[in-house]
């Protein structure tokens, strides 16, 4: 066992979650633990766990958009957070990583530009006045 231990009880990254039990016990981590490689199906478990969080989230903070949406916005939310995380890391060069998150940014940029576009444009009813 190293002497580098941390002990965490999982609420430091949760500030603002003060509703939530952190009386659980705390969790040792190591820095050997971290180094170690994770494995395809752990990563696929915590990119299906992300997704899923940021569902129950959008569900909780605003349920008027997930009642205004058709019945597969949460399951396409999930997969493409799943999707986007299981994209990232294939990615393990410096700079791959870089161009990889420029050429995201450029697409959502040009993705969210052109659908404003869209919903600024007026749309014919093909009713007759």
């Amino acid at each position: 066992m190293s002497n580098n231990l941390k002990l965490v009880t999982g609420s430091e990254s949760a500030t603002g979650l003060a509703q939530y039990n952190t009386s659980l016990p705390a969790r040792e981590l190591s820095d050997e633990s971290a180094s170690a490689p994770w494995s395809k199906e752990l990563i696929k478990a915590i990119a299906m766990d992300i997704g899923k969080e940021v569902v129950a989230y959008i569900e909780v903070q605003y349920p008027k958009a997930i009642e205004a949406t058709s019945s597969t916005f949460k399951l396409s939310v999930r997969n493409c957070i799943y999707n986007q995380i299981m994209a990232a890391i294939e990615v393990n060069d410096a700079g791959q990583i870089a161009a990889r998150l420029e050429t995201r940014k450029k697409f959502r940029r040009q993705w969210t530009a052109a659908w404003r576009k869209i919903r600024a444009t007026p749309t014919d009813t093909g009713s007759v006045t």
